[in-house]
């Protein structure tokens, strides 16, 4: 039996949703106070193929995190700063009745090195996660406008008479091309703050799976640097590449029939080969088993031409005494990290 934790979205797309609710026998997702689970999210977890997960602690100060989602959107309109987790730091200093202008003011000092002395710090990993996928929906919405402007062409070219179809065929706009990449040292404090609140979910699960594919470079990156003590022996640590039919179109009941029941089957034992894996460049029977769940996949006529890439990382040789015990990364060991687009 495979299952997965999500991390460190509260909530992910649905296409990203159905197809690890396809390939997993249960999917579990951390969710922070007041964020709202989607439509899709209600029914799988009504189905049992999804866990959600909820702080145990409530937030403290009774401080609702989406009034800093208000305050954030209407700063970034006006400051020009590049940390999201900074503005969060600035907010937590401040009163409602100080102004924007105070909170951009605090947001400059700390960026120039002062140091933040919040007096409510058990919120700022809340308020954190609530930025971060707001962040992340915003960007989600403008890829899909940007893809759409691909596929169906300018309004403005049309209503101008313009015949953009060529140029636009020839330009991809794909979300490795629009999206902006958020600085890794924000990054790593996401990661902290959701550790810190869910991070005993990722012992419960084989395998770790984030939608986002910045957070999966910079997790490979620190845990290369970990085991990489040694110049001389230094090497990259390799990853696992697998392309699959998209299960986004299936309909939800769709989700227990044998088909996908034998999907799970045979992910699962891709799994284990990963992880069980020696130094060899090339998995040993990775391409059988690759062949024999793709098969069970195509078997479903509603899959579709759409493709859904995954990434495995294996974390299994990655030993406590390879990081400290205030890292994040201690969280990972033993784990396979997957990130699925």
């Amino acid at each position: 039996m495979a299952s997965a934790t999500v991390f460190p979205d509260g909530r992910i797309e649905d296409k990203h949703l159905k197809n690890l609710c396809a390939l997993f026998d249960v999917v579990h997702i951390g969710m922070p106070w007041v964020m709202e689970p989607t439509p899709a999210m209600i029914e799988l977890s009504a189905m049992g193929l999804l866990k959600i997960h909820r702080p145990e602690a409530p937030i403290p100060s009774g401080l609702d995190p989406r009034t800093l989602l208000n305050d954030y959107k209407n700063w970034v309109m006006y400051g020009n700063e590049k940390s999201f987790s900074s503005f969060a730091k600035a907010a937590l200093l401040q009163t409602t009745e100080e102004s924007r202008w105070e909170i951009s003011q605090a947001v400059k000092q700390m960026a120039g090195g002062g140091e933040s002395q919040t007096g409510s710090p058990d919120i700022y990993p809340f308020a954190l996660l609530h930025l971060y996928q707001q962040v992340q929906e915003d960007k989600g919405t403008a890829d899909r406008a940007l893809e759409s402007i691909n596929i169906s062409g300018s309004p403005l070219a049309e209503a101008l008479g313009e015949d953009m179809e060529p140029e636009l065929h020839q330009t991809s706009l794909g979300n490795d091309t629009v999206s902006i990449p958020i600085q890794e040292e924000t990054l790593a404090e996401v990661l902290e703050s959701w550790c810190s609140i869910f991070g005993p979910l990722l012992a419960e699960n084989q395998v770790a799976v984030t939608p986002n594919p910045q957070i999966f470079d910079l997790i490979v990156e620190r845990v290369e640097e970990r085991l990489n003590k040694d110049l001389v022996s230094a090497s990259v640590l390799k990853t696992t590449k697998i392309s699959l039919p998209s299960c986004e179109n299936l309909l939800t009941q769709e989700f227990t029939l044998p088909p996908i029941a034998e999907m799970r089957k045979k992910l699962g034992q891709i799994f284990s080969r990963i992880s069980n894996d020696s130094d060899s460049n090339k998995v040993p029977g990775l391409e059988e088993a690759m062949e024999a769940l793709n098969g069970s996949i195509t078997s479903l006529e509603t899959t579709g031409k759409a493709m859904v890439e995954l990434k495995i990382a294996n974390f299994t040789k990655l030993m406590e005494d390879n990081v400290k015990k205030h890292e994040f990364l201690r969280f990972f060991t033993g784990k396979l990290i997957m990130t699925v687009k």
